[in-house]
């Protein structure tokens, strides 16, 4: 692969379960010289770069309004971009043979003025149906100029390539990937209790409670929630002994927890997912081999895995139902299995996918 420098832009804090863009800035960070730009925090204007490994920087940025109400409000927005973008090129950051990787649908401007080659990484449909009307129209604006402009747009699911062709022919499917593990995938011996595992930012709007109130209602399971917990569903949770709650953890950390781990869990309330939204925390999972409880989302349907890869949970109700079953058919040849499935989908293969796109 040619070498080259990127720049992956995101609206999202560095310190958190691993998304599609810290996975992606990894890949990339093997053989070429990265950039994070993490999401900005509120503060005097600053900008800090800390280097996390031998070839990616992580740029940390402080300005007069956090990000979470800054990419929302017209004008303020484009003057955050405008100042980030002077003083990237004031630090070097960027140049005339930077690559773009752009995980924001507001920021047409950064697109527009950072990098040689801009390529529009989508995993999600930022148009929902509900939400601010004034937001929504500012939203639209800017995402259409971002897809518009981008050299390249990637969808990771065929109903958002769908729609990002129809503003820009330049458009791909790439799937979400699976991670390289850190430390070495082991199969999780079956004992005394079921330890189920769930990564992410868990909260009543996004996570079907009654399925987790039904876990812990049964002894021999023990349900762990690592990530963001909101505090209502937390005090209803924290009732049962056989519930443990921990902080965000990445790296080493979190891989250990999930090879201790017997089932992994990704459900969700499938009202609150956008169209075209995909699970990322099911290929983390499958990365160390893991059984995984899956919502039956249509981007998960349309990955046509192998029968018994992962289990789908169709209705809530049967949960404890799935988690049993998968748990009793785990063995180490379904372990080797799914590294396998994993390995052949990893982020490192995809988005060398890609760079052969502007290589060609």
């Amino acid at each position: 692969m040619k070498r080259n420098n990127y720049i992956v832009f995101t609206r999202t804090p560095w310190n958190e379960p691993p998304r599609a863009r810290h996975q992606v800035a990894h890949a990339l960070s093997k053989e070429n010289k990265t950039v994070f730009i993490e999401s900005n925090t509120f503060g005097f204007p600053k900008v800090e770069v800390v280097k996390k490994s031998e070839n990616l920087l992580l740029v940390k940025s402080q300005w007069f309004y956090n990000y979470k109400i800054r990419y929302r409000i017209p004008g303020l927005n484009e003057c955050f971009q405008l100042w980030l973008i002077m003083v990237l090129k004031w630090k070097g950051i960027s140049n005339k043979d930077s690559i773009l990787f752009n995980f924001d649908h507001t920021a047409h401007l950064i697109q527009y003025f950072i990098g040689s080659k801009q390529v529009y990484f989508c995993n999600d449909d930022h148009q929902r149906k509900r939400g601010n009307p004034l937001f929504k129209a500012y939203f639209h604006f800017t995402e259409n100029k971002v897809i518009r402009n981008a050299d390249l747009n990637v969808g990771t699911s065929k109903w958002l390539v769908e729609k990002l062709k129809m503003r820009n022919r330049q458009t791909v499917f790439l799937p979400l990937g699976a991670p390289t593990p850190i430390i070495s995938p082991v199969f999780s011996k079956k004992g005394k209790y079921i330890k189920v595992l769930i990564i992410g930012f868990i909260s009543e709007k996004r996570t079907p409670i009654e399925a987790l109130l039904r876990i812990l209602k049964v002894k021999c399971y023990q349900l762990t929630i690592i990530g963001r917990v909101d505090k209502v569903m937390s005090e209803k949770l924290k009732k049962y002994d056989n519930y443990t709650e921990k902080d965000t953890l990445i790296g080493v950390e979190l891989e250990r927890n999930i090879n201790d781990s017997n089932v992994c869990l990704a459900i969700y309330n499938k009202k609150d997912v956008n169209k075209g939204g995909s699970p990322n925390k099911l290929w983390q999972y499958l990365a160390y081999g893991k059984p995984v409880i899956v919502s039956d989302l249509p981007s998960v349907l349309e990955m046509n895995f192998p029968k018994g890869v992962i289990h789908l949970l169709k209705n809530d109700k049967n949960i404890c139902e799935l988690i049993q079953e998968a748990y009793e058919n785990d063995s180490k040849e379904w372990f080797n299995k799914r590294l396998l499935i994993a390995y052949n989908n990893s982020w490192n293969k995809n988005i060398n996918k890609v760079i052969k796109h502007f290589n060609q």
